[in-house]
């Protein structure tokens, strides 16, 4: 019991911080999905200002594919992965969102606690060139934690530390520095 209690905590946490939203100044429902995404939306509210955005005629294509990836980021938020890969897999036809929507789709698969599928696509979001790449390497090493893998966690807890100084991957240091995970002379 105190396991699931601790990994809905962490997904809880996940879902809210380490997406990676796509700007979309276009329409206004559109900007309207990606401040949802932007902001951590879930629940029907936010799912539905996605949908109506996508039902917009005018989208272009490149707002239609950055808008469905934040309405996936939005389902992925009211933990409905399976329906977040699918917008995921719609907006794949926008080569420049590629590594955002791998991501995204990892961070679905870590949802659906199938933690060798997520850490598979953040390692090819890295590849594929995502433009903040802490955030894979953190989102990989909440996978390998979870796969109580504290050695590989680690190290990509700390290449998202050097990349960014985000407070969120600070206070994972410090508490894996009181947990005696983190060596600094690792």
């Amino acid at each position: 019991m105190k396991a699931g209690f601790i990994f809905f905590l962490c997904l809880l946490f996940f879902t809210n911080h380490i997406a990676s939203s796509v700007t979309v100044l276009g329409a206004e429902g559109a900007a309207l999905c990606y401040q949802e995404a932007a902001r951590g939306g879930s629940g029907r509210l936010s799912i539905n200002t996605c949908h109506k955005a996508l039902r917009d005629e005018a989208l272009s294509k490149k707002d239609r594919s950055g808008t469905q990836v934040n309405f996936g980021i939005v389902l992925n938020n009211s933990f409905l992965p399976d329906r977040a890969l699918k917008s995921f897999g719609k907006a794949r036809d926008s080569e420049e969102l590629l590594p955002e929507i791998i991501l995204n789709s990892g961070n679905s698969y870590f949802i659906k606690m199938e933690f060798l599928s997520a850490i598979e696509h953040y390692d090819e979001s890295i590849k594929g060139g995502i433009r903040d790449q802490s955030a894979a390497f953190y989102n990989k090493g909440l996978a390998y934690e979870m796969l109580k893998n504290m050695q590989k966690a680690v190290e990509n807890y700390k290449k998202a530390a050097l990349l960014k100084a985000d407070p969120v991957y600070l206070e994972k240091k410090r508490k894996l520095i009181a947990g005696g995970y983190w060596l600094e002379e690792q």
